[in-house]
């Protein structure tokens, strides 16, 4: 039986059309939104947001809350964070236990930000005299 170069032909497009229908497409990372709120319910715009890996320790950089207090994190690599929430006259809040997954969109319960205690800060702008501690030319010694 003969095999002609029309029929491999055929047949190796053929198998080309159907490998993209079975190649599924692999999404490794994931989304993680949500919203900051204050202990009335009210949101919290400009909150500082940021994701802290539970298991390696390390921080996302930090995103911003929108004018209705939400935020998101894009192409989050999986794993297990902490979300973590700031804000100026406001306590540090923490959730854990976020888990991420490849293709995933977590969406985190709000965020409620207790008012914390006032902080004070006090800028001193009068500088002292600088002193030189170590000179150029070295001493020569004398005998």
């Amino acid at each position: 039986m003969k095999v002609s170069n029309r029929g491999v032909i055929a047949a190796v497009v053929g198998v080309l059309f159907l490998l993209p229908s079975l190649a599924q497409a692999q999404i490794t990372t994931g989304t993680v939104t949500g919203r900051v709120v204050d202990s009335t319910g009210a949101v919290v715009p400009g909150a500082r947001v940021v994701l802290i890996s539970e298991a390696r320790g390390t921080k996302t950089a930090p995103v911003v809350t929108n004018e209705m207090g939400d935020y998101v994190f894009p192409n989050i690599t999986p794993d297990t964070y902490t979300v973590e929430a700031t804000a100026p006259s406001f306590k540090t809040t923490r959730r854990t236990g976020i888990v991420v997954t490849g293709g995933d969109r977590v969406g985190v319960p709000p965020l409620t930000l207790e008012l914390g205690q006032t902080v004070e800060t006090i800028t001193v702008t009068a500088q002292a005299a600088l002193i030189q501690t170590q000179r150029g030319i070295a001493a020569t010694k004398q005998a």
